[in-house]
């Protein structure tokens, strides 16, 4: 009878043990999806950025060689 009683406690110890690793998992899980969230969309501004600055270059680019002719 001890031992019954003593392995159902093990195992309740180990279903609270998995349960916390579980929450975490999961948390973490949230958190690294907020942040992929958050970096998509800085890189999509970033991108646009770029986009504008290279307009800009070839801009002045073109306006300096024909200052040039």
């Amino acid at each position: 009878r001890k031992t019954f009683t003593d392995e159902i406690a093990h195992l309740r110890a180990q279903v609270a043990t998995h349960k916390d690793q579980l929450t975490s998992s999961l948390k973490e899980k949230e958190d690294v999806a907020s942040r992929l969230v958050a970096l998509s969309e800085e890189k999509a501004s970033l991108e646009e950025l770029v986009e504008g600055l290279q307009v800009e270059v070839g801009a002045r680019y073109d306006t300096g060689f024909q200052f040039a002719l």
